[in-house]
């Protein structure tokens, strides 16, 4: 099946009622023979196969193949299948699974991915209980990776869990499972339970059934959700767990403390999973290119910087700068509804350094910021709506230069998340971002 052919409606609508079996052939571009399921979602089925076509490009001799439930009707089982091999084919991380194969024709619609003799988290939590602390710190840096590269390629996940996390033979972890993935602040179309999770690893914005408030922040309280897990032993979607799940929007987490069932957790363990299982979403980290920072500080790995990120003007003051603004496009933006997060930075205070990981935009409103490269000042810049650090925001990487206040300035601070929700409900600051971007790329 080539990458551009369409789904076969009439031949998903004719799908057999029954999983293949041991023996049964399954053919795409390459040709599989069923072995034995390996695992049963609310659906699909995975089987273990092999691939019996030899030739240059074919995919290894044991396979996973994914079947999409045949008993789904037709509409849904076509979106499923886009969905997941819209997400998978949009990204190219070595902790997420590559796609060797797919058909929607036949008697059963599949995907063929890499087998992991392993099996899932769950099935290693099952069996062993709770990970190691190490192998917690390198389950954190290898999802949050895993999510750097899928939040770049504009997917959310929205089902993080134990059972679609996958173990390799070296204890590495890779994130699998797209079929209820969408793209970030794009709806395609409803699915009855698109993007609602799985009961315990759910942020509260999917319990409470809220897909526009769905943003890169509710994959990390799936993550959260899921290395809290590990740590503990507990499986959150069982019914034991009822009681653990903070289900009050007014409790601050939606977990207790790790270091409630786990007494010998450090410190660092504890805060940063804790920072992602906020029930508020705007108290959780903004992406999860900064899990990732703060996972490589803590394991020696990566310096993480800390630069002032100034202080949060107050009412009246935020209001007179509101007021101050010249351009109708920012002081409309403002005026309804964008007035948190303005910060004023004092003379001589740093907005960002070369080479720190600081995560953050800036909006100039009003002021002066000196950019230095290299010990060298490239501009000043003093131009109302001026966006400042965004793509070391968009890529997560480190800053390419210094950003230091001249006199006083005011500026709107956002994360990652913040961002990309600014600039999606306001298309007309996307315009203005984009010329931002390409005025900077032109002078340097």
């Amino acid at each position: 099946m080539s990458e551009h052919e369409t789904i076969d409606a009439d031949a998903l609508r004719d799908a057999t009622s029954r999983d293949p079996v041991f023996g049964d052939e399954i053919k795409g571009r390459y040709t599989y023979t069923i072995v034995r399921k390996l695992g049963r979602g609310g659906f699909s089925s995975v089987f273990l196969a092999q691939c019996t076509t030899v030739k240059p490009g074919a995919p290894p001799p044991n396979v996973a193949i994914k079947i999409l439930k045949p008993d789904q009707d037709t509409s849904t089982l076509e979106a499923r299948m886009k969905r997941e091999l819209s997400s998978l084919l949009a990204i190219e991380h070595p902790r997420i699974p590559r796609v060797y194969d797919w058909s929607a024709s036949g008697p059963w619609p599949f995907v063929a991915m890499p087998y992991y003799p392993r099996g899932s988290l769950h099935d290693v939590l099952a069996s062993t209980g709770a990970l190691e602390e190490d192998d917690v710190w390198r389950l954190l840096k290898d999802l949050s990776s895993a999510l750097v590269a899928a939040h770049q390629a504009s997917v959310l996940h929205l089902d993080i869990k134990p059972a679609n996390v996958l173990v390799d033979a070296d204890g590495g972890f890779s994130l699998t499972d797209f079929g209820i993935s969408q793209g970030a602040r794009m709806y395609r179309g409803p699915l009855p339970t698109i993007g609602t999770g799985t009961r315990g690893y759910q942020a509260p914005e999917q319990r409470w059934v809220q897909p526009d408030q769905f943003d890169m922040r509710t994959d990390l309280y799936g993550l959260g959700a899921t290395v809290w897990a590990a740590c503990t032993g507990i499986n959150l979607s069982s019914k034991k767990a009822t009681d653990l799940l903070a289900s009050d929007a007014e409790q601050t987490f939606g977990l207790p403390p790790v270091t409630k069932f786990r007494q010998y957790a450090s410190a660092e363990l504890n805060q940063l999973v804790m920072s992602m299982l906020y029930q508020d979403q705007r108290l959780r980290p903004g992406s999860a290119a900064e899990i990732l920072r703060e996972v490589e500080a803590a394991l020696g790995q990566g310096p993480l910087y800390r630069s002032a990120t100034g202080v949060e003007a107050e009412e009246p003051e935020a209001e007179e700068i509101i007021d101050g603004l010249v351009d109708p496009l920012w002081h409309h933006v403002f005026r309804n509804g964008s007035r948190r997060g303005i910060v004023v930075f004092q003379h001589g205070e740093y907005l960002a350094r070369e080479g720190e990981f600081s995560h953050l935009t800036y909006v100039l409103l009003r002021g002066r910021v000196r950019i230095v490269k290299n010990g060298a000042t490239l501009a000043t810049e003093t131009r109302e709506g001026t966006f400042l650090g965004e793509v070391g925001t968009l890529t997560g990487q480190a800053r390419t230069a210094t950003m230091q206040a001249e006199g006083k300035v005011y500026a709107r601070v956002m994360n990652a998340s913040q961002l990309e929700r600014f600039v999606t409900t306001n298309p007309a600051v996307g315009v203005r971002l984009i010329r931002s971007m390409a005025e900077r790329l032109n002078r340097t």
